[in-house]
């Protein structure tokens, strides 16, 4: 299980030009092969200014390439990877369609979502669906993050107004994609595996000559940093392959998510 003779794209936005050069001082540092010519390709956009973007998105977004691709290597050290930057943080899909268009790998990795659900038209969300829909025909494995930041229903990353009802994120909710979930994971003092549960990071600070909760998002409840998302997406049928996997009290006849979970709490996670 190394991903000898399999190919892997990953997609992000932008590109960090030293990114071969940083994973290979990562794979050194934990025993895994260098990356070559051969067994790491980069075929990114030119950078472009979009004011949709924040002003710190390409620091944002290197800091996700280079997670993006150790984890990758480390998980599957004899795998072809390609890294795929898309020009700007809102043509993401644009790589992932030249991806599947070309058939160039195995398996896409998207460490983004594109939209929650409610903030979607139904044409949008066919229009993408029918991307995701193409890679699934032609036996692409496409994984998308459930993201980090919960339900919504509180307040949102962006600002912007709250969902009315819990919230999955597209296209991570598509039945043509995989959706990924994250966990934190507890180790004994051997190192053993001692537990393994869904992630949600809270914190508190020391103010005032007592412990409080965290209040630096006045947006979300406080004390919560981050956590997996998922839950029903109620913009899709159950499909057929995830039938009886959850119960109809509820799912509602819905497509829920995650499918699968990773490790993924900073605390306790990936080196």
């Amino acid at each position: 299980h190394t991903g000898k003779g399999q190919t892997v794209a990953i997609v992000d936005a932008y590109n960090q030009k030293s990114s071969v050069r940083d994973a290979n001082k990562y794979s050194a540092q934990y025993g895994l092969p260098a990356f070559t010519s051969k067994t790491f390709v980069n075929r990114s956009a030119a950078p472009r200014s979009n004011s949709a973007c924040t002003s710190d998105a390409v620091s944002s977004w290197n800091v996700e390439q280079a997670l993006d691709v150790d984890s990758v290597h480390a998980t599957a050290p004899d795998a072809r990877v390609m890294y795929y930057g898309a020009s700007d943080c809102t043509s993401l899909f644009a790589p992932l369609n030249t991806i599947i268009s070309h058939k160039s790998a195995n398996i896409i990795s998207n460490s983004w979502d594109f939209e929650r659900s409610d903030a979607l038209t139904q044409g949008e969300i066919s229009q993408y669906n029918n991307i995701l829909l193409q890679a699934a025909a032609e036996g692409i494995g496409v994984y998308f993050c459930t993201l980090d930041h919960g339900d919504e229903t509180v307040g949102t990353t962006d600002g912007g107004a709250p969902a009315k009802t819990a919230q999955t994120w597209f296209p991570s909710s598509s039945p043509y994609a995989t959706a990924v979930g994250g966990t934190s994971l507890g180790i004994g003092a051997s190192g053993q595996r001692v537990f393994e549960t869904g992630w949600e990071s809270r914190y508190d600070q020391y103010t005032g000559g007592k412990w409080q909760a965290y209040t630096g998002d006045s947006q979300y409840p406080k004390g919560f940093a981050g956590g997996a998302g998922g839950g029903v997406a109620a913009a899709f049928s159950t499909p057929t392959w995830q039938k009886g996997a959850a119960g109809t009290a509820y799912t509602k006849n819905h497509r829920v998510t995650p499918d699968v979970s990773a490790l993924a709490d900073w605390s306790t996670g990936f080196v």
